[in-house]
């Protein structure tokens, strides 16, 4: 592993560019995006307490019993488009 990759854990920023990178050796041009924003997981189950519903976007059944099932919940601040 180098160490563009192991990056990609820990910053979406860095994944996009080591990403680009990769593309741009094999002659892919393709838009890479980014969503970046705080990590709600550790209060997931009280934001849910609180009454926020998170409905699905298709069935717009709210998260309620599949709370535990979920692995990542973030709110975005920033979106990123490196490419049009």
């Amino acid at each position: 592993m180098n160490r563009s990759s192991a990056s990609c854990g820990r910053s979406p920023g860095a994944c996009a560019r080591a990403l680009e990178r990769l593309m741009e050796e094999r002659g892919v041009r393709l838009p890479v995006a980014i969503v970046d924003g705080d990590d709600l997981m550790p209060r997931l189950t009280e934001i849910v307490d609180a009454g926020i519903t998170f409905p699905h976007l298709d069935t717009g059944e709210p998260i309620g019993e599949h709370l535990s099932a979920v692995n990542s919940a973030n709110a975005p601040s920033r979106f990123t488009s490196t490419r049009e």
